[in-house]
């Protein structure tokens, strides 16, 4: 069990962090002192978010932000940089899916669940980790693949296609930015 609040002065940025896996992990961070901001396309949802955060004593900011649109987060990620502070880790846990037969699917179903899940993350990822580098200060990254990333599952697809490039990019960036100091992990809950 950690003790105290080892992520003092710490800002970590959650994408999809206003609801799910995304909030419960803004919550424990948060509680373990970091200073949470939350990316999600629904100001609602962020703004609940939030106020549940804050009546729990944990600093938080939220921003709107679509993170398939490449241009919106690197806007996103400046104000952050500029109004809060250098991030010191980033978590990737933005997602969608279709529960459905694939043969019942568009492509553009799986345009959009793979510019969500996959193109979000490696928009994230550039946007902060350019920052990391160009300033030679050491970072965190964690994404959020599932078991069927390399298992396979019906009526997932385009999620587990989008979840096995997000496992392949972790690994390819583990290995190409780990020795510049940066960190890029990912986890792979199973159903919840």
């Amino acid at each position: 069990m950690i003790s105290g609040k080892p992520f003092s002065e710490k800002i970590v940025v959650i994408t999809g962090g206003a609801t799910g896996l995304g909030f419960a992990m803004s919550k424990i961070i948060g509680n373990y002192g970091a200073h949470i901001v939350i990316l999600s396309r629904n100001e609602e949802r962020l703004k609940l978010a939030k106020e549940k955060l804050l009546y729990e004593n944990i600093e938080c900011d939220y921003f709107v932000c679509d993170v398939r649109d490449s241009n919106k987060v690197e806007e996103t990620i400046d104000r952050v940089w500029k109004e809060i502070g250098p991030i010191n880790a980033l978590i990737n846990n933005a997602a969608g899916n279709f529960i459905s037969r694939t043969e019942d699917l568009s492509s553009k179903a799986f345009e959009t669940v793979i510019g969500i899940v996959l193109m979000g993350t490696i928009n994230l990822t550039l946007s902060v980790g350019k920052r990391w580098i160009s300033n030679n200060v050491n970072g965190n990254i964690l994404n959020i693949a599932t078991t069927y990333s390399w298992t396979g599952s019906g009526y997932v697809t385009p999620s587990a296609a989008a979840k096995g490039g997000v496992l392949s990019f972790t690994r390819s960036m583990a290995s190409e930015w780990g020795p510049k100091g940066i960190r890029v992990n990912a986890i792979a809950p199973g159903p919840f």
